[in-house]
């Protein structure tokens, strides 16, 4: 190779002038300038093989002194390899890496073919760091150029990340996406997932503190992680739930291991500052085979979910009897909820108006509101039995309050009687007042011809000075269902409701035990002191209105005096 290609590039220049120079003294011939130029113009544009080759040294003299300045510009590796694939140069942070010299498709871990068409990447461990090399084939030098990269920092933040995705760090166990990652992959034949929660767990947090809750649920973990051998089997999905995982291939010996671990764990026993407690578990078990595995999580929260519900402390998922028929009818009547509060396509909920009978003027003076789903097609009326646990689970009583007090208030516009609407927690909560005062003014109507009425056992005190703030506007309060739960007096004393309506499981039994007009005296007599009515619910026959009479009660609402009818202008049946 030649050292000083400038040197080299000038001397062919000036011999060729002095080439046409020489041959022009000689020749004394100005037409030989012509073929003289051509062959000056064909040295200087490179296209004279010598200069050809003096051009390709000076390139390479070029690479080389970048090749050999390079470690000290660049501390990450780079590797140059031959068209072959075939290890051609690395820098000084190449050879302190490698012990070895890799090929291109061994350090990609890629066929040599892709690489000449695609650029790729490749991450590797070396000593204890991690690097990611990105290699690309340059045609015009038929080389591949690979480019490492230290990237063990952001390495770790990612195995960090992943490691906080998949577990609970509360706890230390796998969460609910790590099960379900699990039992997606997964490839035994039976798979059995046992679901958990700890009964009165949401006590012992609000009594001892948060910190000791926390206390508690590793303690959970770690009595699981030494029972099981490890935490691989072990999940918190969510609050106090945990699941443990089994698998096998057989699916007696599955059974037979699920209820080994259940005889172990009915109770789990947990000392704070020297207080020995006792702690139950509420179960639920699903088993299910590897076909309909994505199924298995749904299965143990329902089985765990019915456990609760019916305060038993064991279901499994197979002995529950027609809960897919009974998920799928509540999915009908949601369906059905949305479309009559906002679609109004095929359902529709309107008030049906039921009379309150004045004992003492014998005559109806009052009617309740009572919602009532219109199919639009058939005509066919759905009482609220059917439709109002959608409702509520949906969170649209609000909703459904309003649709009520709009078509109350326009039904009532045009006489003189008082009604009653029926206020759920929800509704409270969410500025009913302002509904009210607007539609009120809208129709005419004074707030003093209407009555609402809230539920005993909704918690009347933690909405107390929203209902002082409807009375002070002039509505007025009926305690609806009155004697079904356990009512704070002293809180209603100082509510003062209009009406206390008396429910009706106290109310039927006056017909065939002659003792149940004793239940009743101490309410009537509370009543007076407090100076509201007293309205009895579900009065269903002559002969109970007649005992409801004597005993002193204000008012009375059932059959006997009127079944909900769709409009005042029908008579009452």
């Amino acid at each position: 190779m030649y050292k000083n290609i400038g040197t080299i590039d000038r001397y062919i220049r000036a011999s060729a002038v002095f080439v046409l120079l020489v041959f022009f003294f000689i020749t004394q011939n100005f037409l030989f300038l012509l073929p003289a130029l051509a062959l000056y113009h064909t040295v200087v544009t490179n296209r004279c093989w010598l200069y050809k080759l003096a051009g390709i040294n000076k390139e390479l003299e070029k690479e080389q002194l970048y090749l050999e300045v390079l470690p000290k510009h660049n501390p990450e590796p780079v590797m140059l390899f031959c068209d072959r694939g075939h290890f051609l140069y690395g820098n000084d942070a190449a050879k302190k890496l490698f012990s070895e010299r890799y090929s291109a498709s061994q350090l990609m871990h890629c066929p040599l073919e892709r690489l000449r068409t695609t650029p790729a990447t490749h991450t590797l461990k070396l000593h204890g760091r991690y690097y990611s090399f990105y290699m690309q084939y340059v045609p015009s030098r038929e080389l591949f150029t690979a480019y490492g990269f230290d990237v063990t920092k952001l390495k770790r933040n990612e195995h960090t990340v992943k490691f906080q995705s998949i577990t609970d760090m509360q706890t230390g166990a796998y969460n609910r996406r790590k099960l379900i990652e699990t039992i997606d992959k997964s490839e035994y034949d039976y798979l059995g997932l046992v679901a958990f929660d700890i009964k009165n767990f949401g006590e012992f947090n609000g009594y001892f503190g948060f910190k000791n809750g926390d206390r508690f649920l590793k303690h959970i973990v770690t009595l699981l992680k030494d029972k099981l051998g490890s935490k691989e089997r072990i999940f918190r999905i969510y609050g106090d739930v945990f699941t443990v995982l089994f698998e096998s291939r057989s699916e007696h010996t599955l059974k037979r291991e699920i209820i080994r671990f259940l005889r172990d764990y009915p109770r789990v026993e947990f000392s704070h500052d020297s207080l020995e407690m006792v702690f139950e578990f509420t179960v639920g078990v699903a088993i299910t085979a590897k076909e309909s595995k994505q199924e298995l999580l749904n299965r143990a929260e329902t089985s765990l979910m019915e456990a609760k519900k019916s305060d038993k402390k064991r279901v499994f998922y197979g002995e529950l009897k027609g809960i897919k028929d009974r998920y799928e009818q509540n999915l009908r009547w949601s369906k059905d909820v949305q479309d009559a509060l906002f679609a109004q396509k095929n359902r529709k909920i309107i008030p049906f108006y039921q009379p309150i009978y004045n004992y003492r003027t014998q005559s109806v003076e009052k009617y309740e509101c009572l919602a009532r789903m219109i199919d639009l097609q058939t005509g066919e009326t759905f009482s609220p039995g059917l439709f109002l646990e959608a409702v509520r689970k949906q969170r649209l009583m609000h909703q459904l309050t309003r649709v009520i007090i709009l078509n109350a208030f326009a039904h009532f516009a045009d006489n003189a009687y008082e009604f009653s609407i029926n206020l759920s927690i929800f509704d409270l909560e969410n500025d009913v007042g302002s509904l009210l005062n607007d539609t009120a003014q809208r129709y005419g109507i004074k707030p003093s011809r209407v009555v609402l009425e809230i539920l005993e056992d909704d918690d009347i005190g933690a909405h107390f000075d929203a209902i002082m703030e409807l009375k002070a506007r002039g509505y007025r309060i009926a305690i609806d269902d009155f004697g079904s739960g356990y009512s704070n007096f002293a809180r209603l004393a100082m509510l003062r409701p209009e009406y206390l309506k008396i429910d009706g499981s106290l109310i039927t039994p006056l017909k065939d035990d002659p003792k149940a007009l004793e239940t009743l005296v101490p309410i009537i007599t509370y009543a007076g002191n407090i100076r509201a009515k007293t309205i009895a619910e579900f009065v269903a026959d002559e002969q109970i209105a007649a005992l409801a009479q004597d005993a002193g009660i204000d008012y009375a609402q059932g059959f006997y005096f009127g079944k909900p009818v769709q409009s005042l202008d029908q008579p009452l049946s």
